[in-house]
């Protein structure tokens, strides 16, 4: 989250709904995984378990934070940990110190036109929340000269993939650009549909990236669950400053 001296540009309104969801695959057991929190215009505190699982390797190994504002992704970061043995029975998880990416303060969004009114509405809580965000939805009607200049001045890009977007060629392209220009931390992918039926750009064939796409998709999918479905995600409880 913005820092409590963070730039306009980086700020968020106090009251913004957000969404935290933490994975660590299949080693690092997380409790709960996703959290929902209000920001109080300075920082929050969220209380999350990670467990070792009993048959991890010692080592390298990396915890994943997902943040959603207003159900849109604006944030991603991997937390290195080295998996060290206290003892015969114990495994323990040591961060290991390192910078975070700074959030984005110009935030391109690529999504197929069959997609506006399904993220019309979500783009507009965004920018009710974020008002200082520097927010660019792309649009058929944009000249290309104009949409050129602002894309390589965006630093981070929203993907939205959905079923209309695999023949979009647009899209591939807008996706494929920022990919190489910024690299893939810059990109923050936004499924619409469930991975399974509608299979990632190539960008996010492979590991880490595939498991990060899943990680949204997991984020999202209970925004377009029926009613009582979503009993992982809980309201954030006594405090643990992150």
């Amino acid at each position: 989250p913005p820092a409590a001296d963070a730039e306009p540009a980086s700020a968020w309104l106090a009251g913004a709904p957000l969404t935290l969801s933490v994975d660590g695959g299949p080693d690092l057991v997380v409790s709960p995984p996703r959290r929902r929190l209000g920001w109080d215009g300075r920082s929050a505190l969220v209380p999350t378990v990670v467990t070792v699982d009993p048959g991890a390797p010692l080592g390298a190994q990396t915890l994943h934070l997902q943040l959603l504002l207003a159900g849109v992704p604006v944030a991603y970061l991997s937390v290195p940990l080295r998996v060290e043995r206290s003892n015969m029975a114990t495994a323990l998880a040591v961060p290991v110190v390192d910078t975070p990416r700074l959030l984005p303060r110009h935030l391109w969004v690529c999504h197929s036109a069959d997609d506006t009114p399904l993220m019309s509405e979500r783009l507009l809580a965004l920018r009710r929340w974020a008002p200082t965000l520097s927010l660019h939805v792309d649009s058929v009607h944009a000249a290309p000269a104009e949409r050129e200049r602002a894309l390589a001045a965006t630093d981070a890009l929203l993907i939205c993939w959905s079923r209309a977007c695999v023949t979009d060629p647009e899209v591939i392209r807008q996706l494929g650009l920022v990919w190489q220009r910024l690299g893939p931390e810059a990109v923050l992918p936004m499924p619409l549909d469930d991975p399974e039926a509608v299979w990632p750009p190539h960008e996010f064939a492979e590991s880490p990236w595939l498991e990060r796409y899943r990680m949204a998709w997991a984020a999202l999918a209970p925004a377009v669950s029926p009613p009582g479905t979503d009993e992982a995600e809980t309201e954030a409880g006594a405090p643990t400053r992150w």
